[in-house]
């Protein structure tokens, strides 16, 4: 048989192939879409159902920009973080809350000022909502903690600390936050103001934080470092 013959076998059975694996991925996709928007989680969170308009946004009238991290100390006080919020014409409707990245980088490139549409304001980074989405409170008085920066990456809580402080990870400022679970106190500030390093002051994007009992805890570094730090 010539090189060209069984050049064209191959290619039909690749045909073939490919068209009984599209085929048999078929009812699985059709029972995906049947579900999407009313349950969803599965094995990995358990099932839960989408709360539309869930939580209110900060600031009457406007909406939030990209929503980075959520955390849930307990169901009628939930944590969550964004980058900046803006004001969208009447009518406007999904994927128009795009804010231009003072920092850009290779994961998140630099939008041009026409992909934000209306004003923009940089405020109301940290906030924290009930289970009815009510904003309960809103850290503004941390907001200057981001002029120059796009905000905030991650939010979390020492599942350990009696206190229960809220530690912020920031991949754009290179720095991790620590602050009092009442949001009065900036208690520890751990790296450099928008300086990238290697040692263990200094970060390359750092990306989250994970603790053991006994205080220990650990920081992945992250988008250019790609290493985890021990701490004690």
């Amino acid at each position: 048989m010539s090189t060209r013959r069984i050049s064209a076998v191959n290619w039909r059975l690749g045909l073939w192939v490919l068209l009984a694996v599209s085929l048999a991925s078929v009812p699985r996709l059709i029972g995906q879409e049947k579900g999407s928007g009313q349950k969803g989680g599965g094995d990995e969170t358990g099932q839960y159902e989408v709360v539309l308009g869930w939580p209110e946004h900060p600031r009457e009238g406007w909406v939030s920009g990209p929503v980075t991290g959520i955390f849930a100390e307990s169901p009628d006080r939930v944590f969550f973080i964004q980058r900046g919020e803006l004001k969208l014409p009447e009518n406007d409707g999904r994927g128009r809350n795009a804010i231009p990245n003072p920092n850009p980088t290779f994961s998140t490139p630099a939008r041009s000022a026409t992909a934000a549409v209306g004003e923009v304001r940089r405020e109301h980074y940290i906030n924290v909502a009930n289970r009815d989405g009510k904003i309960v409170e809103s850290w503004t008085q941390w907001d200057k903690l981001w002029d120059g920066s796009r905000g905030p990456h991650h939010i979390k809580i020492n599942p350990y600390d009696p206190e229960k402080h809220v530690w912020i990870i920031d991949d754009d400022l290179q720095q991790i936050l620590e602050f009092t679970n009442d949001g009065k106190q900036l208690v520890k500030t751990i790296g450099e103001r928008l300086v990238k390093g290697t040692d263990g002051n200094h970060f390359g994007r750092p990306t989250d934080i994970a603790w053991l009992p006994d205080g220990t805890f650990f920081i992945t570094d992250g988008y250019i470092n790609t290493r985890v730090l021990k701490y004690d």
